[in-house]
């Protein structure tokens, strides 16, 4: 009976060696570039893709602990591909996309993301002297190509106005517009930093 007790326990335990041998081991870190800090209770949510199909399916939801640190065990199957999205209140949401031929079993896989603080300028246009009056602005620094910003390109405004429009930026870091206004020499740059989780006015009296 003990013999036969033993053998089940060996058994057992290399069962469970073998299953170890079968998951993927992640780990890593999210950094808040912003304040140049760890990022404590970040959400992470693990999606993968499988063979054959651009559907994402859910795999696991974890949050960075108390030093921006996550870790995960994932069971080697048949997925393509991994997608892990860091998020937070207040911070951008970064996306990587993890080939399953990058993973190894044979140790950890680390995968680190790195992201910013939302901040905002309020951009206030003011304009008293003429209906004729036609200035051109331009976004020459600041957050561009996200959900969220502020188109590029040059944005035209004409005649009298009184006008406030709002957008995002990196916190702790330069949002600057140029102006040109139509058929005179004024043109120039105007500039703020924008502070983390707070708006900063840019005001263009011309």
């Amino acid at each position: 009976m003990r013999l036969t007790t033993l053998i089940l326990l060996a058994a057992m335990a290399f069962s469970s060696c073998k299953k170890g041998q079968a998951d993927f081991h992640i780990s890593g870190f999210a950094l808040d570039e912003s304040n140049m800090q760890v990022l404590a209770g970040a959400q992470i949510d693990v999606y993968k893709k499988n063979a054959g199909s651009e559907e994402q399916v859910h795999v696991k939801t974890l949050q960075t602990d108390a030093e921006g640190k996550f870790e995960l065990d994932l069971k080697r199957d048949q997925f393509v591909s991994l997608i892990m999205r860091v998020s937070k209140d207040g911070y951008f949401t970064e996306e990587k996309t993890v080939n399953f031929k990058d993973l190894t079993l044979k140790q950890t896989n680390f995968i680190n993301f790195t992201t910013t603080g939302k901040s905002w300028v309020k951009i206030h246009l003011v304009h008293t002297e003429s209906a004729d009056t036609r200035i051109d602005i331009i976004k020459t620094q600041g957050k561009s190509a996200c959900t969220e910003c502020c188109p590029d390109g040059y944005q035209q405004f004409i005649g009298i106005l009184d006008t406030v429009f709002y957008c995002v930026n990196d916190a702790n870091t330069v949002y600057e517009i140029t102006y040109f206004k139509q058929f005179s020499s004024f043109s120039g740059t105007k500039s703020v930093i924008t502070p983390h989780m707070d708006t900063t006015e840019l005001l263009l009296n011309y």
